[in-house]
């Protein structure tokens, strides 16, 4: 528990709650929900203008870290998620990392939360086994993520989106491209060495797919 440091947001139909905590001392959440708002909001105007949770939470933990080290991740659950932070007290700079992360994981409302396999729907915890699908949960909301900005006419949108692709296919060349991605899911415990790649092809693949979609429907629609 800690002394309360929340900012609400109303994006659409959804309350969304920034909480975070510092053990420098420092309030963080107003400047960080100030950073990822018009981020939700386009994300929300991408889904069609409307999010499917009522409520959502972003949880942030931060500790100081040296100068110039960052790190961090973050964890989606059904209506949250929780961003780890390691990295100096900038406020700059816990924005962008935050935008980073809140980017990629508020899409995953999406794929695997709200279309899924019945290996999530039915998730054993006590012996797991993996989905063949998680290229696609994670490929399709990392599509997601780069895709949105060019969509809503953002800044810079199309020609980020280009380089965002092409480093993709360039960092792709340093993993096994005969293992197919199904497998690769089903074996990610076991093939952590390859693990990266359901990012890289398959986000490829789901740009593919995002392609074949608009031009049989003759782009009424694509992902």
């Amino acid at each position: 528990y800690t002394r309360p440091d929340t900012v609400w947001l109303h994006i659409g139909e959804t309350d969304v709650c920034v909480a975070a905590f510092s053990n420098t001392g420092q309030k963080l959440a107003r400047g960080i929900a100030n950073n990822i708002e018009p981020l939700l909001r386009n994300q929300a105007a991408y889904l069609g203008g409307k999010l499917p949770v009522d409520a959502y939470c972003f949880m942030m933990y931060h500790t100081l870290g040296s100068p110039n080290s960052y790190s961090g991740d973050g964890l989606e659950h059904a209506t949250s998620t929780l961003c780890l932070l390691q990295c100096p007290l900038d406020s700059g700079a816990v924005g962008d990392f935050v935008y980073g992360l809140a980017s990629h994981e508020f899409f995953h409302i999406v794929t695997p939360l709200n279309i899924h396999s019945e290996n999530i729907q039915e998730y054993d915890f006590v012996q797991p086994t993996m989905s063949r699908h998680l290229w696609l949960y994670e490929g399709m909301t990392e599509y997601a993520t780069i895709h949105m900005p060019v969509w809503q006419g953002m800044d810079d949108g199309f020609r980020s989106f280009l380089q965002k692709i092409a480093d993709k296919l360039q960092q792709m060349s340093k993993f096994d491209d005969a293992l197919p991605l199904e497998k690769l899911s089903l074996e990610a415990m076991e093939r952590q060495d390859q693990y990266y790649n359901v990012y890289l092809k398959g986000t490829f693949v789901c740009l593919l797919l995002d392609l074949e979609l608009r031009q049989r429907s003759h782009g009424k629609y694509g992902t």
